[in-house]
């Protein structure tokens, strides 16, 4: 069973430094929250929640905040743990800030997934992004972390100035050989007054175009997900506010419709006049009709949810 992730963000929140691409204020617009209010409030819409649910910090380094705001946020999700409206809570921080005793605390409080911001496991993109880690850090949190029992997601980017196809899908398969339980892919956007932002108006960088960004997304995209690894995320999540911010790199409102349309063209595209039928994700059923009429061929199309977005089955 999925979970249902009500999300709280803490922008920049523990974080040791600002990453040069990143600007939390301006991806989550987030301007302060009450725990209850949210709960409150999301439990009245959703009377009859057939999903697990689970509370994310999402924004900063959770893991370097001091203890006792870390202790403050997640004894306010116990309550709602204990009456089984809530089935666990689930973090983010950098790899390499967890130590023994940060663990059993996460334990204590019933955090069961922790997702990292790994952003690439390529040295020279590491400190292109002046991240501060070495990629063994990263791989070998990662594995104390799956040891203990947590399911961990990875994040990683792509879309660095000069990065070819051969670096981004080794970083994929770095994660692959993880085997994370789910992970998201940001492209590298540049938002304004980031010192990307200055870099970039400094250097003229040169970010590879949409077209071929949709490309590489939806070779990883296939990679991952016929591992049974679930891609959480694939871009930054749209708003007005982030959009008249980015002043370059990789970003569109609906990046990860239009990976999915993508992969399915690819998939549809020597489609068998002799197939009498095609299994495809529901979520894909509009572009699956349309792929098909395009063609000019009849053939039963047939939503299953087992299918991932992007995906297709023939049967003759």
């Amino acid at each position: 069973m999925k979970n249902f992730i009500v999300p709280f963000f803490i922008p920049f929140e523990g974080c040791p430094y600002k990453c040069i691409y990143c600007d939390q204020n301006a991806v989550t617009n987030e301007t302060g929250f009450s725990i209850d209010e949210r709960l409150s409030d999301f439990f009245h819409r959703k009377r009859a929640v057939k999903k697990n649910v689970e509370v994310a910090f999402f924004g900063g380094t959770f893991t370097q905040m001091p203890q006792k705001k870390q202790e403050e946020l997640l004894k306010k999700i116990q309550k709602y743990i204990k009456s089984g409206k809530v089935n666990s809570i689930r973090i983010s921080t950098r790899p390499d800030k967890l130590s023994g005793d940060q663990i059993k605390l996460l334990k204590k409080y019933s955090v069961k997934s922790i997702e990292l911001g790994v952003q690439s496991f390529n040295t020279k993109y590491l400190k292109f992004l002046r991240r501060g880690y070495l990629k063994s850090e990263a791989v070998e949190n990662i594995k104390r972390l799956k040891k203990a029992g947590f399911k961990v997601g990875i994040q990683i980017m792509m879309g660095f100035p000069g990065q070819s196809y051969e670096e981004f899908m080794n970083d994929v398969y770095a994660l692959i050989n993880l085997n994370p339980f789910d992970c998201r892919i940001y492209p590298l956007a540049v938002i304004e007054k980031t010192e990307l932002d200055r870099l970039h108006r400094k250097n003229n960088y040169e970010f590879m175009d949409l077209k071929t960004a949709i490309g590489w997304l939806s070779a990883a995209a296939e990679e991952i997900e016929k591992r049974n690894i679930e891609i959480r995320r694939m871009g930054l999540p749209h708003s007005v506010e982030l959009e008249n911010k980015i002043t370059g790199g990789i970003y569109h409102p609906s990046l990860a419709d239009r990976v999915r349309f993508n992969m399915l063209k690819n998939n549809l595209e020597n489609i068998s006049e002799k197939a009498e039928e095609v299994k495809i994700n529901p979520k894909d059923l509009e572009y699956a009709e349309k792929i098909i009429s395009d063609k000019n061929i009849s053939i039963k199309i047939k939503e299953n949810k087992e299918i991932n977005r992007g995906g297709a089955k023939y049967i003759s």
